[in-house]
């Protein structure tokens, strides 16, 4: 077998670390290719993600006049003033619409709150079972927030098929 001369050695030795170092560059680039999809996949998991939070907030923004006529609802009936006239106002109101006979409101002792006092109210109703109804439906679906702890019935004029009713409620005003 002939020797190969110093030239085919140098040549075959060149030729070998070419080849290595194209593998090496080839592994690089299927690395780099590797890296990139997966930040790619990470990308645009981050963008769907955030065109749901969009989404979502179009949503809520499109929602927001809903939400400021709850909150000013809410703070007509939970004023900031007590508002006791107004309130007075409202439940003589009701009491007119419903076909009381008679109605009476005494204001108890407040109870302070964190947020809001409690103004207990005990109001004397006569009138009809139906008006005190009509009056009931009115407490609870009027401007004012008023809760109702509990009902006392008696009877009032037979002749007149009346009842008198006692209501101990409670209205309420931010501090």
């Amino acid at each position: 077998m002939p020797v190969p001369s110093s030239r085919t050695a140098l040549a075959i030795v060149l030729g070998a670390v070419a080849c290595a170092v194209m593998v090496s560059l080839v592994y690089l680039q299927v690395s780099a290719i590797r890296e990139a999809r997966a930040a790619l996949a990470a990308e645009q998991a981050a963008i769907a993600r955030l065109r749901a939070e969009l989404r979502t907030k179009q949503e809520l923004l499109a929602e927001l006049p809903l939400w400021e006529a709850r909150l000013a609802a809410g703070q007509r009936a939970v004023p900031v003033p007590p508002g006791e006239g107004a309130l007075l106002g409202h439940l003589q109101n009701a009491a007119y619409r419903s076909g009381a006979h008679g109605l009476q409101v005494r204001f108890g002792s407040r109870k302070p709150g964190e947020e809001y006092t409690e103004m207990p109210l005990t109001i004397t109703f006569e009138g009809s079972y139906h008006g005190l109804l009509s009056f009931l439906d009115e407490l609870g679906s009027g401007e004012r927030a008023v809760r109702v702890d509990g009902i006392s019935v008696r009877t009032g004029e037979a002749a007149a098929a009346r009842i008198r009713v006692e209501i101990q409620a409670s209205a309420f005003h931010r501090r």
